[in-house]
């Protein structure tokens, strides 16, 4: 999540340029030790407690590992083509955000598509839809996590997901909606481990991922009031104002950007149908999708 709003600031002070190829892998293999190692240490020391995390970790290296083949393979669905991929190579030409007129997504959040353009840079496709990839094995062992919250057996919990046929086909393409299932299952999480806890910090966390859900996709825009509804029955006759500010205040933050963009380049945060049916019927007339 810091990544991709990463490179959204950078789009917008215009120093969207492609690394050096060698040195962005080299910088992201060292990056992968050095965040891997001591966790794999401290799995290594508490092995007993950790065993079902273990199991879901191998089934969804053996999940991933199978979905390689459908990875490297050349993209060809009609939504990547069109949007997920096609979008930042508009903006990694210009070097920066601008009004991309004949392309009726342009005003959608893409949060996910900054993280898509980062392996568009460095390799192209292919490593754009590896990064969908690890987010999907990142839900997998977040679901395990949450069943456990749930006191629901992890293992099976991992095993009903890898088993969706639907997360197993956008987990091999270049879809954001994996993206959007991870925040908003990181974000249910971090809420249980509040009840669990009473921890500030994972309020924040929650906040976050609230805020990357909302800088992805529109539909995350429904969690709002069913948050507001959650946090109110859990907190309210002490601290519900506490709540809403440290659930929905690094969410205004995170997301913000991404609407005041809309508001710069087309006027409406939210992007109204009527302004859809009009792109589409301009793309469609000009043959530009």
């Amino acid at each position: 999540g810091l990544l991709g709003s990463a490179m959204f600031g950078v789009g917008l002070v215009g120093l969207l340029f492609p690394p050096p190829r060698g040195i962005a892998i080299s910088l992201l293999v060292v990056a992968g030790i050095a965040w891997g190692f001591p966790r794999l240490r401290s799995v290594q020391a508490r092995h007993h407690s950790f065993r079902i995390e273990w199991h879901a970790t191998a089934c969804c290296l053996l999940v991933g590992t199978t979905s390689l083949f459908l990875v490297i393979a050349p993209e060809i669905t009609g939504d990547a083509l069109a949007y997920h991929l096609r979008l930042p190579t508009y903006y990694q030409y210009a070097h920066k955000f601008y009004l991309v007129s004949h392309q009726f997504c342009a005003g959608y959040p893409s949060h996910i598509e900054m993280l898509f353009m980062i392996g568009q840079m460095i390799t192209g496709d292919t490593l754009a839809k590896l990064i969908n990839l690890g987010m999907a094995c990142g839900l997998v062992m977040l679901t395990s996590m949450v069943g456990r919250e749930l006191s629901a057996p992890p293992r099976l919990t991992s095993l009903l997901m890898i088993s969706t046929p639907l997360v197993a086909f956008s987990a091999t393409r270049a879809y954001i909606d994996i993206g959007v299932a991870l925040y908003s299952t990181l974000m249910c999480y971090g809420l249980l481990r509040y009840l669990d806890t009473r921890s500030w910090h994972w309020l924040f966390i929650s906040g976050l991922a609230l805020g990357w859900s909302l800088s992805s996709k529109y539909t995350a825009l429904f969690w709002i009031p069913t948050l507001l509804v959650a946090v109110a029955r859990m907190e309210l006759r002490t601290r519900w104002r506490a709540c809403f500010l440290l659930l929905l205040g690094p969410g205004a933050v995170v997301a913000r950007p991404w609407y005041l963009k809309n508001i710069c380049l087309y006027v409406n945060p939210v992007t109204p149908p009527g302004d859809l049916l009009r792109y589409q019927h301009t793309t469609a007339r000009d043959g530009l999708m």
